[in-house]
């Protein structure tokens, strides 16, 4: 008896496992929605696109008719358009894209003997970031009436809550506010509008940096920082590209860099202007003539002839000394040839019975002196 029951309990076990995975496969099919959701981007500025995609699950792959619809944040957001799968089949797709929410419904083809298998995405709600929108833009997708082809309910209905942050529109602004070197100072001064600069720097600046500012959030790139040899120019050229890359603009500054001076040697004396305060003139090699030379230089009477000379001293046809002041003149002796009559003065108040005193006056012996000094030569 025991033998016989053993073989029905077992079938009994088998019976119930069987139904039991069915029923859990079952309850997993159930629990899976039939279509989800997604944003493909969490962020977007104004002006930017942003899709939302419906894409079925395993329990709406057999889905021949469903209502899709699409809340959004007017404030923020602008309906464009809805896109449908190729998959959906031509004129199965009926959307009222007017109004907020959006609708979309799907119905199948009813020429074939089963609806099509739907998988990936089968709708895609395309909207527009307005320029102004800032924050946290709210979306609401809802899936309902899903059913099979003989029009029997399919699956529950499906929902789900989206976020998109939204911030200003991207500017097509392309250029500086501000522009300032390292050294030196940009000739002329820096304005947006002007594009070509010039900048003076020392020979012992070996590069320049920019600290440079674009509008509106473009972005700046400079294309070197070190400059060539000193006595030489450096062109540095700046570019802006706008926040949203549709524009760029070019700024060039020209760095002149300035020669280095010539190297002093050792023991060069310091170079001073002729004159200066440093280097005075040198002294005439002549020492200044004195007041009582200057009278003595005028008092010398001017080159005479010599019977002009005989007659001022001694009156007309009177030869020999004179007893009194004034000047007597001689004549040379016939061996000195070519020599001029030398020209003594007499002391000033002197008596007649006196011997005036002989002052010589040139560089040459007077006559009488002369033969004397012969006479003495021949007495010894």
């Amino acid at each position: 008896m025991r033998a016989r029951l053993l073989p029905l309990l077992a079938l009994a076990a088998l019976l119930w496992a069987g139904n039991a995975a069915a029923s859990a496969l079952s309850s997993g099919q159930a629990e899976s929605p039939a279509f989800s959701f997604r944003l493909d981007r969490q962020a977007a500025s104004g002006g930017e696109l942003v899709q939302l995609k419906m894409e079925a699950g395993p329990a709406g792959k057999r889905a021949a008719g469903f209502r899709a619809r699409v809340q959004y944040d007017g404030s923020a957001l602008q309906y464009v358009e809805t896109k449908t799968a190729s998959r959906l089949g031509s004129g199965t797709v009926r959307v009222n894209g007017g109004s907020n929410p959006v609708y979309a419904v799907y119905v199948c083809g009813v020429g074939g003997k089963s609806a099509p298998s739907l998988s990936g995405t089968v709708l895609t709600f395309v909207f527009q970031v307005k320029s102004g929108a800032a924050g946290s833009a709210f979306l609401r997708a809802d899936a309902d009436d899903i059913c099979d082809f003989s029009g029997s309910p399919l699956a529950p209905d499906c929902s789900s809550a989206l976020w998109l942050e939204t911030s200003p529109a991207l500017s097509d602004e392309a250029r500086l506010t501000a522009l300032e070197p390292s050294a030196g100072t940009l000739e002329p001064a820096f304005s947006p509008d002007t594009y070509e600069y010039r900048l003076a720097v020392g020979p012992e600046v070996g590069s320049v940096l920019f600290r440079a500012d674009a509008a509106r959030g473009g972005t700046v790139r400079v294309n070197r920082k070190t400059l060539h040899a000193a006595g030489s120019e450096t062109e540095i050229s700046i570019t802006v590209t706008s926040a949203d890359r549709s524009g760029k603009a070019e700024y060039t500054v020209t760095v002149a860099r300035a020669a280095k001076p010539p190297e002093s040697r050792a023991g060069d004396p310091p170079t001073e202007s002729a004159g200066g305060p440093e280097n005075p003139p040198p002294p005439s090699s002549a020492p200044a003539a004195s007041g009582s030379a200057k009278a003595a230089a005028a008092s010398v009477p001017p080159r005479q002839s010599y019977a002009a000379e005989r007659v001022s001293a001694s009156g007309p046809g009177a030869p020999g000394p004179e007893s009194g002041a004034g000047t007597q003149t001689f004549p040379s002796p016939a061996w000195q040839t070519g020599s001029e009559p030398q020209t003594l003065k007499a002391a000033e108040g002197t008596s007649s019975g006196r011997t005036p005193d002989i002052v010589l006056e040139r560089s040459r012996m007077p006559a009488y002196l002369v033969g004397m000094l012969a006479a003495g030569f021949c007495i010894a």
